[in-house]
């Protein structure tokens, strides 16, 4: 079976938790557990803030895109 992809901010900050809550937990073990490869793992912890701050209603959001043009969005707001 080829390994999953985590693509869900949702299962992306579950995984955070439970690395946070099992400290004695490997990457290793983790990537056994959820059928992904341990560089997934590893690159997800290592943004770990970013998908612990993410809020509830935003869990089911697959992508965060940043502004193509911030000072657009500023101008257009006045």
């Amino acid at each position: 079976m080829s390994p999953l992809r985590f693509s869900l901010v949702e299962q992306k900050r579950e995984l955070c938790e439970i690395n946070e809550k099992e400290l004695t937990i490997s990457n290793v073990d983790l990537a056994q557990k959820y059928n992904i490869r341990k560089s997934t793992i590893t690159d997800i912890l290592n943004e770990k803030d970013h998908w612990l701050a993410i809020l509830r209603d935003q869990r089911k959001i697959k992508k965060f895109r940043s502004l193509k043009w911030p000072q657009l969005k500023d101008v257009l707001s006045l």
